[in-house]
C-alpha cells in the first residue's frame, strides 16, 4: 500500500488542492521530510449557496484519479513500473484542510471574516466518502506548518510565518508545536490597529504624496472584514496593495488637474498585486510609492509581533511572496526601522511555497494528526 494524503487550502478567494505521497508517516522529529506532491490544482470558493462537501469530495476524486491514471500508464505485466506501487495499492489516509477561518484544535470552525461558507459537517461528510481521518485548521496555521516541516523555517525552535494573500494572518510555530491562544485566534496580525481609523490613513496618505484631501476623496473609506476599521489587512492584503496603488494614484492625478475622484478611478491600471510590481519594474513611479507604503504598514505590523515573540525565523509566504526580493528588500528595510534594536538583525525569509504553503501544511496536518500538533 502507498500512503497518500490530500491537503486542501479555502483561502478567501480560491481553493488550493494538493495529493501528497509520503515514504514514511510524518515524524515531527526527523529533519529529513519524505511528504512530496503529486498532484496539484486551484479553483474558485464554491459560493454561500454551494454545497461545499461534495465540491471538495468531488475535486479530491478527481486529484486521485490523475494520480492513478498516472501510475496506471506505466504498469507493465510482471515489470516494476517504476514508482514501486500499483494504482491500485494508492490508498488515501488522511485529509488535512486549511481554512481561512478561526478554528479549534479539535477542527470546528470558529468564524470568519474572509468565508461566507457553511462548514456545518464538512469535516464528517469528507470523512464518509474517504474512511480516513479529517483533520481541519486555520489556514495561516497551516502555512506556518509547512513551512516549519518542508520549507524555509525547518530547524527553527521559535517562527513566525506570515501569510499574504486574500487575508493576512500569522502561524506561530514553537518548539514543534502550533500556538493557537485562548480563542484560537493567536497570531491574527490582520487586525492589529494600524490606524485609528480608515479615514485618518486616506488623510496621511493624500497628504504626504502632495493633496490637499478633498470630501469626495476622504468619502471613500472601507471597513475591514472583521468590522473594524485601519486594520493591517486592509493595506496588506493583495487587494490592499492595489487599494494603495489605486489611491495614490489617484493622489497624483487630482494634485495635476484631473477633475474627479471618479475620472481617475476609470483610469487606474493596477488590479493585482503583479501588475503593481511589474509596473514599478518598468519604471512606474506610483507603482513605486504604491510598494513602499505597502511595505512601510506591514514591517510595522511585523515589527510589533516579534516585540512580543522574539521568533529565530520570520517567513513570508502567500500569493503576495512570489514577488521576491521585490518585495523583501523593502519589507526588510522596512521591518529594521521599526523593530526592537535586539531584533533588527532578524532576516525575513522568502517562504518555500509561497501561496502554496498551505496544502504543505494542511497535508502535514493530516499524516501528523492533531494529537500534539497545537497547543494553547
Amino acid at each position: 500500500m502507498k500512503i497518500f494524503y490530500a491537503g486542501l487550502d479555502i483561502g478567501g478567494t480560491n481553493v488550493k488542492l494538493g495529493i501528497f505521497s509520503a515514504i514514511d508517516a510524518y515524524d515531527r522529529t526527523d529533519r529529513n521530510r519524505s511528504l512530496q506532491t503529486s498532484y496539484r490544482e486551484e479553483f474558485p470558493v464554491p459560493g454561500a449557496g454551494a454545497n461545499l462537501a461534495s465540491v471538495l469530495v468531488s475535486e479530491i476524486n478527481k486529484g486521485l484519479k490523475a494520480v492513478k491514471d498516472e501510475v496506471s500508464k506505466s504498469d507493465v505485466p510482471g515489470r516494476s513500473n517504476g514508482y514501486g506501487y500499483g494504482a491500485d495499492e494508492i490508498n488515501l489516509t488522511g485529509v488535512g484542510i486549511a481554512i481561512a477561518a478561526n478554528c479549534r484544535p479539535d477542527g470546528t470552525v470558529i468564524g470568519s471574516t474572509n468565508l461566507s461558507n457553511d462548514f456545518t459537517g464538512l469535516k464528517k461528510r469528507i470523512e464518509q466518502a474517504f474512511g480516513c481521518p479529517v483533520y481541519l485548521a486555520n489556514d495561516a496555521d497551516l502555512a506556518a506548518a509547512g513551512e516549519y516541516a518542508c520549507g524555509a523555517a525547518q530547524g527553527s525552535a521559535l517562527s513566525m510565518t506570515v501569510t499574504l494573500g486574500t487575508g493576512v494572518g500569522v502561524g506561530i510555530v514553537s518548539g514543534g508545536q502550533l500556538l493557537s491562544g485562548a480563542h484560537s485566534a493567536i497570531g491574527e496580525i490582520g487586525h492589529i490597529k494600524m490606524f485609528s481609523s480608515d479615514e485618518i490613513f486616506l488623510r496621511e496618505l493624500s497628504l504626504k504624496y502632495g493633496a490637499s484631501p478633498s470630501p469626495e476623496y476622504l468619502s471613500m473609506t472601507e471597513h475591514c472584514g472583521c468590522g473594524g476599521e485601519g486594520c493591517l489587512e486592509q493595506y496588506c492584503s493583495a487587494q490592499g496593495m492595489v487599494r494603495i496603488a489605486g489611491l495614490i494614484s489617484e493622489i497624483d492625478a487630482i494634485a495635476n488637474g484631473k477633475n474627479s475622484v471618479e475620472e481617475v478611478e476609470s483610469e487606474n491600471k493596477y488590479k493585482t498585486p503583479i501588475d503593481v510590481f511589474q509596473a514599478a519594474e518598468a519604471g512606474d513611479t506610483i507603482a513605486a510609492k504604491a510598494i513602499d507604503e505597502y511595505c512601510d504598514i506591514l514591517g510595522r505590523g511585523i515589527a510589533a509581533m516579534s516585540c512580543v515573540l522574539d521568533p529565530y525565523s520570520i517567513v513570508i509566504s502567500g500569493g503576495v511572496s512570489n514577488a521576491g526580493k521585490a518585495l523583501m528588500k523593502p519589507l526588510q528595510a522596512a521591518f529594521e526601522t521599526y523593530a526592537y534594536p535586539l531584533s533588527r538583525t532578524a532576516r525575513l525569509k522568502q517562504g518555500k511555497f509561497g501561496s502554496y504553503s498551505g496544502i504543505w501544511g494542511a497535508a502535514v496536518l493530516a499524516s501528523s494528526g492533531i494529537t500534539g500538533f497545537f497547543r494553547g
